[in-house]
């Protein structure tokens, strides 16, 4: 077959062919000819030989079970689909890493498939234009349609993520629920974690608890999350909710004013993430106060500074890097389930991180 020419030396150790793909699998090598090449029906074109799915599937196992090597890279992603390149997609390429939650994510995507042997590549979208309507806005790497097995991080574009899944990629979407159907989901469980943080201080004496979140974090899918979580454990405990800096406009020194003049009527924080926690470490130590002593602090996340801090913060670790490393594994899941892939919400367990931030009351 043309184009077809090259072979890899299987397991037995010499050149595979398509006679011996035929024999092995028990059909016509014009079954695995039109297959392989494309020009079946179950290929996806309207015309051609038609092939079931059960000879279909048994044709390609025969392929992989004999490492049959194709040079087309439609037919290599047909036989070995989880072995397509991933491209993993943020905002701005360049400043992926600056992302101190991203990056992590992207840590551990290279981790898994530096792993798998998977070609990555880091991708950039626009997250307001509405691609739907603005075609020719399309990012290159959605037209040239040579990945078609994507992770994203960061604030979903719902016109690029149909799109995608309309064209059949496959699409996972790591820390938040983009709401689209069609897209994998891999997120913490972002209720638990404000759950334990505030049932942590509940525990060590502590009843009046404020909440804290830097301005960049309003409105994004954790903060709501959290938020939801937390007011839902503070209702469960009949604490009353004390919220700083609840809106992007507000100034960030007047809201740690307003909250630090409260001590010690509020002698704990749970701040959204570590750096929220930093922040409010830092100003409290400004004025004189006494970390865990006057006020017990705790993070989210367990950023890889938050135990060289002074004093060491306490927070909840998500896992944040395994989160990375699950959505290649989903994206393998859904390549060798083909076809009859499945996709999915998937949440993954957090704990708590006891250090010297927080004390009893």
């Amino acid at each position: 077959m043309k184009g077809e020419a090259k072979r890899g030396a299987g397991k037995r150790g010499r050149k595979v062919t398509l006679a011996e793909i035929a024999q092995e699998a028990g059909v016509s090598v014009g079954l695995v000819s039109s297959l392989l090449s494309g020009r079946s029906y179950v290929s996806g074109v309207s015309s051609g030989i038609r092939i079931g799915q059960g000879t279909s599937r048994r044709i390609l196992e025969t392929c992989r079970q004999m490492e049959y090597q194709a040079d087309r890279v439609e037919t290599y992603r047909l036989i070995y689909p989880e072995r397509a390149p991933v491209g993993i997609a943020g905002i701005v390429q360049e400043r992926f890493r600056m992302n101190r939650y991203h990056s992590l994510i992207l840590d551990g995507v290279i981790a898994r498939t530096t792993a798998c042997s998977l070609k990555l590549s880091v991708l950039k979208y626009d997250p307001g234009t509405d691609y739907k309507a603005h075609p020719e806005a399309l990012p290159k790497w959605v037209v040239s349609g040579e990945i078609d097995r994507f992770i994203f991080a960061g604030p979903p574009n719902r016109s690029l993520l149909e799109i995608l899944v309309q064209e059949g990629a496959d699409v996972v979407y790591a820390s938040r629920d983009p709401e689209v159907d069609g897209v994998s989901v891999v997120v913490p469980d972002y209720a638990e974690a404000a759950a334990i943080a505030l049932k942590y201080l509940h525990t060590l004496g502590h009843r009046e608890i404020g909440l804290f979140g830097l301005p960049y974090f309003h409105g994004s899918y954790m903060a709501r999350e959290l938020l939801a979580g937390a007011r839902q454990t503070l209702s469960e405990l009949n604490l009353l909710e004390r919220l700083y800096l609840d809106s992007p406009e507000a100034a960030v020194d007047s809201a740690l004013d307003s909250l630090l003049e409260q001590i010690p009527l509020v002698s704990s924080v749970f701040a959204f993430d570590d750096l929220s926690a930093h922040v409010l470490l830092a100003a409290a130590m400004k004025r004189d106060l006494r970390i865990p002593e006057d006020l017990s602090i705790i993070g989210c996340n367990d950023e890889r500074e938050a135990a060289l801090l002074s004093p060491p913060l306490s927070t909840v670790h998500l896992p944040v890097f395994d989160i990375g490393g699950r959505c290649v594994d989903v994206l393998n899941g859904l390549a060798a389930e083909r076809p009859g892939g499945t996709v999915g919400r998937e949440v993954l367990p957090i704990y708590l991180v006891e250090r010297a931030s927080t004390r009893p009351r």
